[in-house]
């Protein structure tokens, strides 16, 4: 259920999420390769950048007017081009 102030956006992450899933064969490869990787982990640094920057890109997103936002879903809803 979406919050009282949504205005969709639950809707449309969960709409683009679908779209950019790896597939369980991906997912697999890349598990394979982090388990066997000599290092263990990922580099701390690189992973905090990381989500400082998935982080404020949604925070971006949630406080965007209404209208940028309906750009948004618009394209994020148009069919892919062919490739």
């Amino acid at each position: 259920m979406n919050p009282p102030d949504d205005d969709g956006l639950t809707d449309l992450l969960e709409r683009w999420a679908d779209g950019v899933r790896l597939t369980g064969a991906q997912a697999e490869e890349i598990r394979a390769s982090i388990v066997r990787a000599p290092r263990s982990g990922l580099d701390p640094v690189w992973w905090q950048d990381l989500m400082g920057r998935v982080n404020g890109m949604a925070l971006q997103v949630a406080t965007m007017p209404e209208a940028a936002r309906a750009a948004m879903r618009q394209a994020l809803l148009a069919p892919a081009p062919a490739r």
